[in-house]
């Protein structure tokens, strides 16, 4: 049976009632008004402009945090300066901001639709039930729901974290990024359910060491650091830890694990969440990598820092450089792993050093870099390819001095001071000392004649060997290898 638009209106008189702003209000007054009075034109009219009004505001208040909603207001405001007419342009922002979802943005779209019939002089009119279901869906999509977005948009934006590899870029800026507007969008009383949700949802990926290095796990482990370290106490405190730990462990420990998380946990749950993240960091990169923070934040028990050393001591050179751990913690580790005559210990720790490049190492202490530079040298000398990739690069762009003066070192005087040559990498080392420039190469140079100088042997020198090796040196660098020259030539004249 047909309602009249009497006992439409006093349905919709009910469904107003949860309309909450009072701007809001108004504009759907002002529509009920025009219904009540049979001008139902200007009543449709009415309930759309009162739609795009909201939006409108609702913009604003986000755009006092959220700068792609203030890009997008600045958009539409010039848009009007230019008189050009801006609904569409309304509806747009409000998708890509995620006030309103895709269906929801076509249910509007068609409300606008029918607003340009009757708000143009076509002698058209809506019927009642139309009237009443535009109203409804403006009420519905727009008025009643709260400014900052809650449930629905949680969920919808989880499921788009977890399986939609074009929501956000593979790339850890891009991730903090859109953490942070997700954030200032969000009811700022949902922070821990909307964390809550995704850690329950994320399990799985965690559970899964296969995808250990997909998009999805990078991914959530990024966005749960940026948007967990935004977290207030109130918002940690209302976390359910005891029960996530519980039924979530991989995804929750990696969340509770952020130093302005762990720091306000119960000392149960904060003892579980260390538990955690030693069990599993020696798989996963990103639980390693809460684990370094966590020793480097200063917040570490002593027993704490214990198990954490336990737990890097037991983590291979590439897996270190995988859950980002400072170059500066992985060298010694690099330097241990070349000293073991083994390829399957020299290559993947050569290899890791190869991609932290000459940069990294640069910023390392000098002794620590001669020993990279002496015990490359010596596992190059032992057939390592990802030694003699590591030599190769040396030899074609300029690494640091200190590193170049432990391959040549290496050459001529091991580490207890004796002299002894190694030759079959020495043309290699040649090309490296090229890389310098003179000032450095002269007092490279001179370093290694002064370690040679201090040396002693435990046998003969071969003499022809350690000319040639001079000659080499007076042929490439002239005066500049003087001092180096004479300190090989007057090897033959010490005693052994």
């Amino acid at each position: 049976m047909t309602r009249t638009i009497g006992e439409i209106i006093d349905w919709l008189d009910d469904l107003a009632s949860r309309v909450t702003d009072d701007d809001d209000r108004r504009a759907l007054a002002e529509a009920m008004v025009c219904a009540r009075a049979g001008a139902k034109r200007a009543a449709f009219v009415m309930s759309w402009i009162g739609a795009a009004e909201s939006i409108r505001r609702r913009l604003a208040v986000l755009s006092r945090t959220d700068a792609e909603a203030g890009h997008l207001l600045k958009e539409i405001e010039k848009a009007e300066t230019e008189r050009y007419a801006v609904d569409q342009r309304l509806l747009d922002a409000a998708h890509r901001v995620g006030m309103i979802s895709a269906p929801e943005k076509v249910r509007l779209e068609q409300v606008l639709s029918s607003r340009h019939i009757y708000a143009h002089p076509t002698n058209e009119a809506p019927s009642e039930p139309v009237l009443a279901a535009a109203m409804t869906e403006v009420v519905d999509i727009v008025l009643a729901r709260p400014v900052y977005l809650r449930h629905r948009y949680i969920r919808d934006t989880v499921d788009a974290i977890l399986t939609r590899i074009a929501f956000m870029d593979d790339d850890r800026p891009i991730v903090r990024s859109r953490a942070n507007s997700i954030f200032n969008r969000i009811d700022p009383t949902l922070h821990s359910y909307f964390m809550s949700v995704l850690v329950q949802k994320a399990e799985d990926v965690r559970q899964d060491e296969t995808t250990e290095q997909t998009w999805v796990s990078r991914r959530v482990g990024w966005f749960l650091y940026a948007y967990g370290e935004r977290l207030d106490e109130s918002a940690v405190t209302a976390l359910p830890a005891g029960q996530l730990l519980a039924e979530c462990p991989a995804a929750a420990s990696e969340l509770l694990a952020l130093p302005s998380i762990i720091a306000h946990l119960s000392e149960e749950d904060r003892d579980t969440v260390v538990g955690e993240i030693c069990q599993r960091a020696p798989r996963s990169a990103v639980h390693l990598a809460r684990l370094v923070e966590l020793r480097a934040h200063g917040i570490a028990t002593e027993r704490e820092r214990e198990r954490f050393q336990q737990t890097l001591n037991a983590s291979t050179v590439p897996h270190l450089a995988r859950s980002e751990v400072p170059f500066a913690e992985i060298a010694p580790r690099i330097v241990e792993r070349l000293k073991v005559y083994s390829w399957y210990s020299q290559n993947p720790a050569a290899e890791v050093l190869l991609r932290a490049g000459p940069d990294s190492v640069r910023e390392l202490d000098p002794a620590v870099q001669e020993a990279l530079g002496r015990n490359v040298l010596q596992a190059a000398d032992g057939a390592s390819r990802g030694a003699h990739a590591v030599l190769t690069a040396a030899a074609g762009r300029p690494w640091p001095s200190a590193f170049v003066t432990g391959l040549l070192l290496e050459c001529f005087v091991n580490e207890a001071q004796s002299f002894r040559l190694k030759t079959s990498r020495y043309p290699d080392t040649i090309k490296a000392l090229d890389q310098l420039e003179r000032g450095t190469l002269i007092q490279v140079l001179g370093d290694v004649a002064t370690a040679i100088a201090a040396s002693y042997w435990l046998g003969p020198p071969d003499e022809e060997a350690t000319r040639a090796a001079a000659s080499v040196l007076l042929e490439r660098f002239g005066d500049d290898a003087d001092s180096l020259i004479d300190a090989l030539t007057s090897v033959r004249e010490l005693p052994f």
